[in-house]
């Protein structure tokens, strides 16, 4: 049996439907709650996850990187956005052998005080009375598997919620993924197509997702102490968006992480994200500061237990 001639057959399927997907969510816009990326490493490397995430951030950016698991890991993270929102996830990851991982993760993007408004007769701005909390949560389940000859494959299935007072509003999501690692690993290559579905149910009405295509590469330098990654990310209602990370591993607690978004979109969020994490008997925390230029900093923070 030619083992490699099927991974490469896999690879290339799952890069056709990757595009199909994405072509199929042109255009789309709501819920937008799902592109808000996951965990302080990734964000910290300009959100260049595609191939170079790993555990838990594998569940979010690249399902078919859990086959890389080898420990149960859990992990906290929390990010203070600006106008007082917070969003929470947690995670856990388990193999479950044969180069097999499962994951369970969960997030909440939640805030309060938002000014209610309203309109006169015609549809115009007549005023302000009060306020209402916004809420959207996601319950996902994903899993990776290695398949031989380097070739990772994976996926996720997601529930969504999302509740502003006035309604509410439920549905379903799916993602698919493959990643390649070459047979050193010293580079891998990464394919992910995230939130396909019908999206949100809003009065019999489906509001379509914002779907993304994302490819990445990753490549370990200076004697595995450095890590570069780029994605080039086709999203549907903020254009294509470019990122670059590196991760720099100073001894073995140690890691310091840059990285750059940029976007074909005018205004799509394009900046400077910088971090650092800290790895010390199966924990790590790590942090992230990303730059939204006149909207200021977010600050993200990720507590692993389960960590190398």
């Amino acid at each position: 049996m030619n083992t490699h001639g099927n991974a490469t057959t896999v690879f290339f399927l799952l890069l056709f439907l990757a595009f199909v997907s994405r072509a199929m969510g042109a255009g789309t816009t709501g819920a937008d709650f799902l592109t808000m990326g996951s965990g302080a490493r990734i964000e910290a490397m300009g959100n260049a996850g595609t191939a170079s995430a790993v555990n838990h951030d594998a569940a979010y950016w690249n399902p078919a990187s859990l086959g890389r698991s080898e420990r149960n890991t859990f992990s906290f993270s929390h990010a203070a956005w600006f106008a007082d929102i917070g969003y929470e996830q947690i995670c856990y990851v388990q193999p479950v052998g044969g180069a097999t991982a499962v994951a369970l993760s969960s997030s909440i993007l939640h805030t309060q005080g938002i000014p209610r408004t309203s309109e006169d007769p015609y549809g115009l701005y007549k005023g302000t009375e009060g306020s209402f909390a916004y809420t959207a949560m996601v319950i996902s389940a994903s899993l990776g598997k290695y398949v031989g000859e380097g070739l990772f494959v994976g996926g996720s299935a997601k529930i969504l919620y999302e509740d502003n007072e006035a309604e509410a509003s439920a549905g379903t999501a799916f993602d698919i993924a493959g990643l390649y690692v070459s047979p050193n690993g010293r580079w891998s290559a990464g394919v992910a197509s995230r939130n396909i579905g019908r999206g949100l149910r809003v009065h019999g009405v489906d509001q379509p997702l914002p779907s993304e295509l994302s490819l990445g590469l990753a490549t370990t330098l200076v004697d595995s102490t450095l890590i570069a990654s780029f994605d080039a990310c086709a999203t549907a209602d903020a254009g294509t968006r470019f990122s670059w990370g590196m991760e720099q591993r100073m001894g073995q607690l140690l890691f310091l992480r840059a990285g750059y978004t940029t976007s074909t979109e005018r205004t799509a969020h394009k900046g400077l994200t910088v971090g650092v994490g800290i790895s010390m008997r199966g924990f790590s925390l790590d942090y992230s500061a990303s730059d939204y230029e006149s909207l200021g900093l977010v600050h993200r923070f990720t507590l692993t237990a389960g960590a190398h």
